[in-house]
């Protein structure tokens, strides 16, 4: 299965989301994120799409590349 990850524009986590998905919750801060306008436009920037399994080691290395 895809992941999006998108980052909160809340909290600045990281958080990964099933590709495809319009609405989510931030599980660090609990807001509510909107992915996308109804005509289908992107509000939060994707830093990448991923297997399930590719996740934790994605968000490690964004992570890394802020520093």
């Amino acid at each position: 299965m895809l992941y999006s990850i998108v980052r909160c524009p809340h909290c600045k986590n990281f958080v990964s989301v099933k590709h495809g998905s319009r609405t989510t919750r931030c599980p660090y801060c609990g807001a509510r994120l909107k992915l996308y306008r109804e005509d289908g436009a992107p509000i939060l920037k994707v830093y990448a799409v991923v297997e399930g399994r590719e996740v934790p080691q994605v968000v490690k290395r964004l992570k890394e590349l802020e520093k």
